[in-house]
């Protein structure tokens, strides 16, 4: 986070106006994206484009301008289960106030005319997150790091279970190439250390520095931690198949 003693320091929260090469691969009005690499390349250098102007701007904490979502509001029932369409009945969008009958044809611009008449959403069963990989995405394309390296580092076991039950990359480097073992590791997190392993992650993996998780661990003085990844490398350099030269 992000802290100064001298002002105030300046943010702000919304959704920036997307650049007209994002919207043409996809939006709220034409769609999901049919060209999904495109749109990843698409919405990465929109987002790299959008952080600079707001450090210029004078914005001293940055956001990603809501790009990785596809609307401000509704992106969330893409990202949760326990809704289900209702057809026939309609979303009256009364915070559209009376602009709907007044400009249909600029509501209809913006919006879409199927977003304007659009079925409810009803819950229907527990509600549960099921987005991983876009808020992944999301925190990378912002500030090269995943929700994965955040949890790992910040001792959130709860959360790196969940993210590794999703498939997520426990081997992910961030710019410097730290992964979330390593993270974990120099900051003695042990029981992250623990889970991670469990999972396979890269105990020989080398940060940009050359630094290993184990010695990572070492230089803060966890000797537990530094322990565990010593021996978890020895385990799985025994456990590595044997292949045998064969002469022709």
């Amino acid at each position: 986070m992000k802290r100064s003693d001298d002002r105030i320091l300046t943010t702000h929260v919304g959704s920036i106006i997307r650049p007209e090469a994002l919207l043409a691969l996809g939006s709220h009005k034409i769609g999901t994206p049919k060209d999904v690499a495109a749109y990843a390349a698409a919405l990465h250098d929109a987002v790299e484009q959008v952080v600079r102007e707001q450090v210029a701007a004078g914005i001293d904490i940055v956001n990603d301008g809501e790009y990785g979502k596809s609307s401000w509001a509704n992106y969330v029932l893409e990202r949760i289960s326990g809704f289900e369409v209702r057809q026939g009945h309609f979303d009256s969008r009364d915070w559209l106030g009376r602009e709907r009958e007044r400009f249909p044809e600029l509501i209809e611009a913006e919006f879409g005319g199927a977003y304007v008449k659009k079925p409810v959403q009803a819950c229907v069963g527990p509600i549960k997150y099921e987005a991983i990989a876009d808020v992944t995405r999301d925190a990378r394309n912002l500030n090269g790091e995943t929700v994965m390296m955040r949890a790992a580092e910040n001792d959130r076991v709860a959360m790196v279970k969940i993210l590794l039950a999703h498939h997520a990359d426990g081997n992910a480097g961030d710019i410097i190439n730290c992964t979330p073992l390593m993270r974990a590791a120099y900051r003695g997190h042990v029981d992250v250390v623990k889970e991670l392993l469990a999972h396979g992650a890269d105990v020989k993996a080398r940060n940009a520095f050359g630094n290993t998780p184990a010695t990572l661990a070492a230089r803060n003085g966890y000797s537990e931690i530094e322990s565990m990844l010593r021996e978890a490398d020895d385990i799985r350099l025994v456990d590595q198949p044997k292949f045998r030269a064969v002469r022709r």
